[in-house]
């Protein structure tokens, strides 16, 4: 998948992202920062923060969540304009655009809210 820089004024307002609560945590400092990026058991190890640009997207892409067996998950609403210095790229694949964030989420970035997997072991990220 090959990546194309962008400015942020090329970006939506906002973008979403997933994570297992638990991952969450690990990857939260004190001061509430999330950093993702580089780790191997979440991320691919990849250099960036993975986001989708709608919900509607989102959902279409959770299939890797199934493999996961975690059962509560934070959906994060990224404010890009909120982003301290971002780098950003954007990758379409099957497509869909995803936006990647070469950067760690201040807590003035993002706003968190509770997702779980249902019976049938899906997840359903409707606001």
């Amino acid at each position: 998948m090959e990546e194309f820089a962008i400015t942020l004024d090329q970006v939506p307002e906002k973008v979403y992202h997933v994570v297992p609560i638990s991952l969450f945590e690990k990857y939260t400092n004190l001061d509430w920062v999330y950093d993702p990026r580089n780790r191997t058991d979440f991320g691919k190890d990849k250099p960036f923060v993975h986001t989708t640009p709608s919900i509607e997207q989102m959902n279409q892409s959770l299939t890797y969540l199934k493999e996961l067996t975690d059962r509560e998950f934070y959906l994060l609403e990224i404010e890009t304009r909120k982003l301290d210095h971002p780098k950003i790229t954007y990758a379409q694949f099957q497509d869909r655009i995803y936006h990647h964030l070469w950067c760690a989420l201040n807590i003035e970035s993002y706003t968190k809210r509770v997702v779980k997997k249902d019976s049938k072991n899906e997840i359903n990220l409707s606001l």
